[in-house]
């Protein structure tokens, strides 16, 4: 009976250490899937990041095909970078509706990406011919972001074409006086005095123009028109060969027109 009494004990205690001991191999190999799915997470995201990474720099690079791969579908439409990226290639390749979509999808993701807004608008404008559209759309990302300069003279396009020559001239002001040596602010600015009727401030910007860029072609063939305009000719028709001999079309078909006769 004694016997039996310190058997049970010892019993009891090697029970004790077992469930203990069970205890702690469960916890351990616990701890070690957890680990194991932890680093597999970061391989299958380090992958992930290198794939998306790689794509980037093919379209950095001129390079469309493998962003618009079937291959890589499922990564492009899960990543927003990605898909504006591919919106990009669209666009370059004149695939607009396709690019519209591609944009869309970004803004589903990301609401406020104002890129894909900037390049949202400017299809509005340039191939769809929705002007109130497009303008609204450059409000909301240039109230987001004031300072960029490519979006407020893609908004002066759209004032130009609305003829709403005062707002345009505010936003060219606006740039010309962050960024003074911006040709294509001073281009645009010529263009609105012109719109406007004011020649001696066309001139005075188109100069301007050419000064910050020499090799500026539209310029120099907006110039030639303008001066031909004021009555100097000789001068005019000198800015339109220039142009003509750097290979712009406008230029040689208005040389045709206005210094033949």
């Amino acid at each position: 009976m004694k016997y039996f009494k310190i058997s049970s004990k010892i019993s009891s205690h090697y029970l004790k250490y077992l469930f203990i001991l069970f205890i702690s191999i469960a916890v351990i190999i616990i701890f070690n899937i957890i680990r194991v799915e932890e680093v597999y997470s970061k391989v299958y995201e380090s992958e992930e990041q290198f794939r998306v990474d790689a794509i980037k720099r093919s379209v950095n690079e001129g390079n469309c095909e493998v962003i618009l791969s079937p291959r890589n579908r499922n990564l492009v439409e899960n990543n927003s970078s990605l898909l504006f990226y591919q919106g990009l290639c669209l666009y370059k390749l004149q695939k607009v509706e396709e690019a519209l979509e591609a944009f869309e999808a970004v803004l589903k993701l990301e609401p406020d990406h104002t890129d894909a807004l900037n390049n949202k608008a400017n299809i509005y404008f340039q191939y769809l011919h929705q002007k109130e559209e497009a303008l609204t759309i450059y409000n909301k990302i240039i109230t987001k972001e004031p300072l960029n300069i490519n979006f407020r003279l893609n908004r002066v396009l759209v004032l130009e074409d609305l003829k709403n020559y005062e707002k345009a001239l505010d936003d060219l002001m606006f740039i010309t006086k962050i960024d003074p040596r911006n040709s294509i602010a001073w281009l645009l600015k010529s263009n609105i005095y012109k719109n406007l009727g004011d020649y001696k401030q066309a001139i005075f910007c188109i100069n301007r123009a050419i000064l910050y860029n020499p090799d500026f072609i539209e310029a120099y063939t907006n110039r030639g028109i303008l001066r031909i305009e004021m009555g100097n000719k000789r001068l005019g028709c000198n800015d339109l060969v220039r142009a003509m001999q750097a290979g712009s079309q406008l230029a040689l078909e208005q040389h045709y027109l206005l210094c033949n006769k």
